[in-house]
């Protein structure tokens, strides 16, 4: 990750995700959908995009499509991921640690 960023010439990043919102299990073709809507937002805003999974360690949650977004400051980060009703976001301080932000 460290190298993604400086890569990018940048000292902060977010992973954002439209699929299944407050948690509860949409439909593929919702989250699909949804996920195209927030690939239109953050291409419209010009953020530089990097297609990601998240994906549960414990294979009880099915995996989501989401994007790593450098240089995606902490306050837009929020904003983002209440739009699309998420109860959390990963934001990447210059430290490069993975924090869980919690919307709700």
């Amino acid at each position: 990750m460290a190298k993604l960023l400086t890569a990018s010439k940048q000292s902060c990043a977010a992973i954002l995700s439209a699929y299944n919102p407050h948690s509860q299990l949409a439909s593929n073709e919702e989250n699909l959908a949804a996920h195209e809507q927030l690939r239109n937002l953050l291409q419209h805003r010009a953020y530089p995009i990097i297609e990601s999974l998240n994906i549960d360690p414990t294979d009880q949650w099915p995996p989501e499509k989401s994007f790593f977004v450098p240089g995606l400051d902490l306050s837009t980060s929020r904003s983002i991921g209440q739009r699309f009703n998420q109860n959390a976001i990963v934001w990447i301080d210059n430290e490069v640690i993975p924090r869980l932000i919690l919307l709700r």
